[in-house]
């Protein structure tokens, strides 16, 4: 099956994946690099081979053909970009009329609820885990739609009002750089994959292209509301 995903087309393939891959050049906790291929096993739901930026393969444990899906849309998907060499980031995306945003940050950081906090404000949800970003034709970059669906923890969908399922700027190439850098999905299996004069060069072009801001939330208290009305008030 052919399919395409933030102009990217690529095959789905169903079949049996090996429990491990050889000549590997990286390891880690359920995952192996070689040169071209990605293996990675989620418990109970699949084993993902992603081969060279065109082809996933999936071995399947679980029946539940979401759940395939939804694990396939973070890691199996983010190692496809960067075996082709486009940016791919662990971030919330919004967009508005003047452009969109990627919210950066570590698990739990709070970047899912700070993008329930901006759709709650009229923007526009673009992705909440993976978020890609490609150049056109005229070196300008674009987020690409990924996923609608965002996750929240219990307690901040409950502040929200929604069903659950302070700032100083990046300054100096260097600086902006080493951001982007530290916002890569899953930097560690990126390593193993991307080209890094490709990576460094569309580094480099994004950070010469937007700005680059870094929020710090107070901890112990809700700060959600002050940061979505300090993000929004920012790009005025």
């Amino acid at each position: 099956m052919h399919v395409t995903v933030a102009g990217c087309e690529f095959e789905i393939a169903h079949g049996p994946v090996p429990s491990g891959l050889a000549g590997t050049t990286a390891r880690g906790v359920l995952w192996q690099a070689a040169p071209g291929e990605l293996w990675i096993e989620v418990p109970d739901v699949a084993r993902y081979l992603v081969s060279r930026g065109t082809t996933v393969a999936i071995d399947a444990v679980t029946d539940d053909p979401a759940e395939i899906d939804r694990f396939l849309r973070l890691t199996p998907l983010a190692a496809l970009f960067h075996q082709r060499g486009i940016l791919a980031f662990h971030a919330a995306a919004a967009a508005d009329e003047r452009g969109a945003v990627l919210l950066a940050g570590s698990s739990g950081a709070g970047k899912s609820t700070l993008l329930m906090a901006l759709l709650q404000r009229g923007w526009t949800a673009l992705a909440d885990e993976l978020a890609v970003v490609r150049f056109d034709a005229q070196g300008n970059p674009w987020v690409w739609p990924m996923s609608a669906e965002v996750t929240l923890w219990a307690e901040a969908a409950e502040r929200l009002g929604v069903e659950a399922a302070g700032s100083n700027g990046c300054r100096g190439g260097a600086k902006r750089i080493e951001a982007i850098n530290l916002a890569v999905y899953q930097t560690h299996i990126a390593d193993a994959l991307r080209d890094p004069v490709t990576h460094f060069a569309n580094a480099a072009r994004l950070a010469a292209a937007v700005p680059i801001q870094r929020l710090s939330r107070p901890r112990g208290q809700w700060s959600v509301d002050v940061l979505a009305e300090l993000l929004a008030g920012g790009r005025r």
